[in-house]
């Protein structure tokens, strides 16, 4: 996570990400989803992009993620 920019990769142990979302604009809040505990989401700031739903381990950990998430999505300006 860097400058409202989640890189994913294929393990733990990967050099380069797979990828990038960038979450410019997106809000991030707790949700439930059926059977599954700790779900948050990344809500999109149009309808033409990708709504994102994360699980995370533990109820510590989904906090530390939307906190970590929030602040790094606020930090970004629109220039």
């Amino acid at each position: 996570l860097k400058d409202a920019s989640l890189y994913f990769y294929y393990d733990s142990n990967a050099k380069t990400s797979l990828g990038v979302f960038f979450l410019h604009g997106y809000r991030v809040q707790s949700c439930v989803l059926i059977a599954k505990k700790n779900t948050f989401e990344a809500i999109p700031p149009e309808s033409k992009c990708r709504h994102l739903w994360f699980m995370a381990e533990s109820d510590v950990d989904k906090k530390r993620w939307l906190a970590a998430l929030e602040y790094s999505i606020d930090r970004w300006i629109r220039l």
